[in-house]
């Protein structure tokens, strides 16, 4: 993520990253949703891919409250292109990248919280851990530990 600073008065520097900081966990949120799409077409359909696919769902609702309609559509284009250029692998390669995007997400979502008015950077945040949580489990179970 890059900053652009121009000079103006450090309100305006810090709305211009917060914005930057919801495009790039928006961008991210929908990589992994998109990617928890692929999974749930496959044999294995869960309730437990639902759950992770609403929590993603709703992370990247709320992070992208401020955003405007082209700059939604950007990153939706974007992370599109990202998850069709990376191959989709198997089932625990994709639940591994997922989780990393989300755990991103997260932790780029966490940074800009003290600099946020209103609680939708605050649900976004519980959203992506709760999805962070439930793919993690999911590694687990697969047999892959963390590093």
């Amino acid at each position: 993520m890059s900053l652009r600073f121009k000079k103006s008065d450090p309100v305006d520097i810090e709305l211009e990253w917060v914005h930057d900081v919801e495009r790039v966990a928006y961008t991210l949120l929908e990589s992994a949703r998109i990617r928890c799409e692929w999974l749930s077409r496959g044999p294995v359909r869960s309730s437990e891919l639902q759950q992770i696919h609403s929590d993603l769902g709703l992370a990247g609702f709320h992070v992208s409250n401020e955003l405007s309609a082209d700059a939604r559509a950007q990153c939706l284009k974007v992370a599109r292109d990202e998850c069709e250029s990376r191959s989709r692998g198997s089932r625990t390669l994709t639940l591994a990248t997922m989780f990393e995007e989300a755990l991103t997400a997260a932790d780029t979502i966490a940074a800009a919280l003290p600099h946020v008015i209103g609680d939708h950077m605050q649900t976004a945040h519980e959203h992506a851990v709760a999805a962070c949580e439930s793919l993690d489990e999911r590694l687990a179970d697969a047999g892959v530990e963390p590093t």
